[in-house]
């Protein structure tokens, strides 16, 4: 039911992006002018987008650097809130399309592990009932958590005779070390026989089971300790009979190791596309501010001009008034020399004082 209903919001989804492409002029305008006040767009925005006869197709691959550039030349605040716009269109797809591919992942995982429970059954019965054809000293653990040997054979009546059993215990030729918890085949068919070699109420959860893949093995790659831990809880459940506790304990650890790798997918891939809006969010909220910075600056720039050439007009008239009156007594004082150089002549030749007012008179 839920795949259904994903599938279904994908495919309209998908319809309504195909009638996008398929916008014609008079459509992509209406679009935006119903998202103008959202936008916070100016009607020369609007004419812009008109001007340049922009359709469906065009309009959907449209990116802030095509509308900063020629022939839009559109500002910083209306090229990122249509670019903004048109990612938010794709980036529901995208969602959408992640949402199937979570759900039909999940719907595949489960079965794919139902097809390699049933494989692994067959493989793991024939497997134990080889080796206990084979090996007289083969064990398995049952319900009770008794131990049960391998198949009668004519051989063993003398030894059956000369030793005492019980109804819940039997011996034979090579008695089981109190120390495993498993049964002897298990360190055949176990990777990581020393992680489940303990009471099955402490076997190691899936965290606990990555910590020691990680510091005793150096495995770090989750999809590796994932796959790990399947294989190995479907092993165990194989190796006990249904009625035995270790079934609850099991069955606890295969749900784990299930909702890890549901979790682990729409996790990874909704946290991209949420790291994505994000982004565009703050850039979309951010570029008003962006704007005011640039335009101060310009404001700054250009009065800072204006203060260097009025300061540059003021030393010029400065000079040119200083100049002036360097010339004018340098006239005086060549003046004054002149007249000097005059009287001291005048002197020279004889005349009295009176005489000499009496020539510069006449």
């Amino acid at each position: 039911m839920k795949t259904s209903c994903v599938t279904d919001r994908y495919i309209s989804i998908l319809n309504r992006l195909a009638e996008v492409v398929k916008w014609k002029r008079t459509d992509v305008l209406e679009y935006i002018k119903s998202k103008q006040n959202d936008l916070d767009l100016d009607d020369e925005d609007i004419k812009i987008i008109e001007k340049n006869k922009v359709a469906g197709q065009v309009f959907i691959n449209l990116t802030e650097e095509k509308l900063l550039a020629p022939p839009y030349n559109l500002l910083g605040g209306p090229a990122g809130a249509i670019a903004f716009l048109i990612k938010s269109l794709k980036d529901e797809v995208q969602a959408s399309y992640i949402s199937y591919l979570a759900v039909a992942s999940t719907n595949e995982l489960e079965k794919s592990e139902e097809s390699f429970q049933e494989k692994n059954d067959l493989q793991t019965d024939e497997a134990i009932e080889k080796t206990c054809i084979n090996e007289p000293s083969c064990n398995l653990i049952s319900a009770s958590g008794e131990i049960l040997v391998g198949p009668y054979l004519p051989e063993t009546d003398d030894l059956i005779r000369n030793t005492e059993a019980t109804e819940k215990t039997c011996t034979n030729e090579h008695p089981i070390s109190t120390s495993n918890f498993l049964p002897e085949t298990a360190s055949q068919l176990l990777r990581y026989y020393d992680v489940w070699n303990r009471p099955h109420k402490e076997w190691p959860s899936l965290s606990e089971f990555s910590d020691h893949l990680y510091k005793v093995h150096n495995i770090s790659k989750k999809d590796l300790v994932h796959s790990s831990f399947k294989i190995e809880i479907g092993i165990l459940q194989k190796l006990f009979a249904k009625q035995h506790p270790a079934q609850s304990r099991l069955s606890e650890l295969a749900n784990m190791g299930k909702l890890a790798v549901s979790e682990g997918i729409i996790v990874s891939d909704y946290a991209l596309v949420g790291r994505n809006l994000v982004a565009r969010c703050v850039l979309f909220q951010q570029t008003p501010r962006l704007i005011k910075k640039v335009r101060r600056a310009k404001v700054t720039e250009k009065s800072t001009k204006q203060k260097v050439l009025k300061q540059k007009i003021e030393l010029a008239k400065d000079s040119v008034i200083l100049n002036g009156f360097h010339r004018i007594n340098q006239h005086y004082d060549d003046y004054h020399e002149a007249s000097s150089d005059l009287i001291k002549r005048n002197l020279d030749n004889g005349d009295s004082h009176d005489e000499k007012v009496k020539r510069f008179r006449k």
